[in-house]
């Protein structure tokens, strides 16, 4: 199990990892998970939860509502009984239990969608439920005991939002993937160029390390590259 510790104590542990990767962000007895991942890995998710003890939550952060992120929520919404925060934009989709697929944002990931994204995605559906707190730009998480923040990160989808830690980590979700070393351009966005306009906002907070919810840590030196190859399109 992966973990991270900022300067002022705050321990982001990376308790499922792979597909789908499933953050808890911890600080004097307070925790908050961010996603749930897909729910074919809620065995997995249950003994990572039991493997470390976790007998509470404080919150529960969904980046966004596609089913590899979500699947697990309403679970652990009854079993811990917190709160479930979600962008506004998003919401309609927990409540309706389908969020639809991002448009592909490689050639070869828009032929995928094109080619079968419609024939799936009746198969995509999660448990239903209501969010609790529905976020806009930015929220404040140290209501709940994490000196962290949500910041609004469009691009992926329309809802996408990031956590930033201590000013130094960030929970990144869809919004910047590292599939192959040095990329951090996701194959699934709705918009590319939205997307790379919030690639901005996560490099003016200074943060040093970027948490994506698949694949390998991106170092700050990565996504500074990548804006300046793709800058083209947000401008």
């Amino acid at each position: 199990m992966k973990y991270w510790q900022t300067r002022c104590g705050t321990l982001v542990e990376q308790i499922i990892s792979g597909w789908s990767n499933v953050y808890l962000v911890s600080f004097n007895g307070h925790h908050i998970m961010v996603d749930s991942g897909p729910s074919l890995l809620s065995g997995k998710l249950n003994e990572s939860v039991s493997s470390i003890g976790l007998k509470s939550l404080d919150a529960l952060v969904l980046t966004h509502t596609h089913f590899d992120h979500t699947g697990n929520a309403a679970i652990l919404k009854e079993r811990f009984r917190m709160p479930v925060l979600v962008h506004r934009s998003e919401s309609v989709f927990l409540e309706s239990g389908f969020s639809p697929l991002p448009h592909g944002s490689w050639p070869i990931s828009e032929f995928i969608y094109n080619l079968g994204a419609r024939r799936v995605e009746k198969y995509l559906k999660v448990k239903v439920f209501i969010p609790d707190i529905l976020v806009d730009d930015r929220f404040d998480l140290s209501v709940f005991g994490i000196r962290a923040r949500l910041i609004h990160t469009p691009g992926h989808t329309r809802g996408s939002i990031s956590m930033i830690i201590d000013e130094q980590l960030v929970i990144s979700g869809d919004t910047c993937v590292s599939p192959f070393p040095g990329r951090a351009f996701p194959p699934w966005a709705d918009d590319p160029e939205r997307l790379v306009r919030s690639w901005k906002i996560l490099l003016d907070t200074n943060c040093e390390v970027f948490l994506p919810m698949h694949h390998r840590t991106i170092p700050r030196k990565t996504l500074e590259r990548e804006y300046e190859k793709h800058r083209k399109l947000s401008l």
